[in-house]
């Protein structure tokens, strides 16, 4: 196991909201990817639950008598979409997790815009640049994730992990 504290913390994590933001240019806008925050985190919590339930009606539209939205309801019930638990788990590491890691980014500075389809379309038309800011801020995300004592020990130390990871990619050469 990796110490955290072995990896040096950057600016923004000693800032955390306060941290300038990571600009990216798409369509004459500048969207600014904040810092990971408090904020960020529950955003990112609230994005799950809302794509999850937007990817549910979307599903049972296009493939009637499925009951995808029911489940989603019935899921939501048990509280399985709280973090740490098994359904928050499935978005978070599964195939949308880097839209929803960049929507929460994105929030802060763009509160009314930022969504799960705005961050897809920064990843796919943006992929640079979205990449470089993703590895700027990401591994501070991992940090307050796994900082965050109501996930079970094994996912904050996965998140941990991450961050250690992401961290010693974007050293330059020979240091």
């Amino acid at each position: 196991m990796s110490d955290p504290a072995s990896t040096p913390p950057t600016e923004g994590d000693f800032l955390g909201g306060s941290a300038a933001p990571f600009p990216v240019t798409h369509d004459g806008k500048t969207w600014l990817i904040g810092a990971p925050t408090l904020g960020a985190r529950d955003a990112l919590n609230k994005f799950v639950v809302v794509h999850a339930m937007g990817t549910a009606r979307q599903a049972d539209i296009n493939t009637p008598g499925l009951g995808v939205f029911d489940q989603f309801k019935a899921d939501h019930g048990q509280r399985k979409y709280q973090p740490g638990r098994s359904r928050w788990r499935e978005w978070v590491t599964g195939e949308d997790s880097n839209a929803l890691f960049l929507a929460s980014l994105l929030y802060q500075h763009h509160p009314k815009e930022a969504c799960v389809e705005l961050a897809e379309t920064l990843i796919r038309e943006k992929p640079d640049e979205v990449g470089i800011a993703m590895a700027e801020v990401i591994p501070g995300f991992f940090d307050l994730l796994a900082a965050d004592k109501s996930l079970p020990p094994e996912l904050r130390e996965g998140f941990r992990a991450g961050a250690t990871v992401l961290r010693s990619r974007s050293k330059p050469p020979g240091s």
